[in-house]
């Protein structure tokens, strides 16, 4: 997830898949569910631009 946070805060557009339903729906709430230094900030940022969402599989 930080590389395609990363992507996304540059403007990229970022769609993430994964088959934990709760990790997704984290994500597309712009929740970080893991601990990284200004990940979620990041992460909140580039959901709400629409630069990032997760899709389950």
């Amino acid at each position: 997830m930080p590389t395609a946070v990363v992507f996304a805060g540059k403007g990229y557009e970022v769609v993430g898949v994964d088959v934990d339903a709760k990790k997704v729906e984290a994500v597309n709430d712009g929740r970080c569910y893991l601990r990284e230094p200004g990940l979620d900030v990041l992460l909140c940022d580039s959901v709400s631009k629409g630069f990032l969402r997760t899709s389950a599989l």
